[in-house]
């Protein structure tokens, strides 16, 4: 079970949020951090499949999020599952 605090409470939480979620899967045993994982996946897969968003909005979120995700990649200093899920 997903802990309240972890929840996404909108679509940017994945990248804002990912060195809270990285602490919390390193802490978790295997089984609850590849379910966080699958969690984290399906909430981003059904945000895109379920919202209706222009295609300007859509390519604001994808250009702050891919390059948030690229600045956080940079600047990891531990690369592992976790940050692999």
């Amino acid at each position: 079970m997903i802990q309240d605090n972890l929840k996404l409470s909108k679509i940017s939480d994945i990248i804002f949020r990912i060195d809270e979620y990285l602490l919390a899967m390193r802490a978790m045993e295997n089984e609850d951090a590849i379910q966080f994982v699958d969690y984290l996946d399906s909430y981003v897969r059904n945000y895109f499949d379920s919202k209706t968003i222009d295609e300007l909005e859509l390519k604001k979120i994808l250009i702050e999020l891919a390059d948030m995700t690229y600045l956080i990649a940079v600047n990891l200093d531990v690369r592992d599952v976790h940050t692999d899920g």
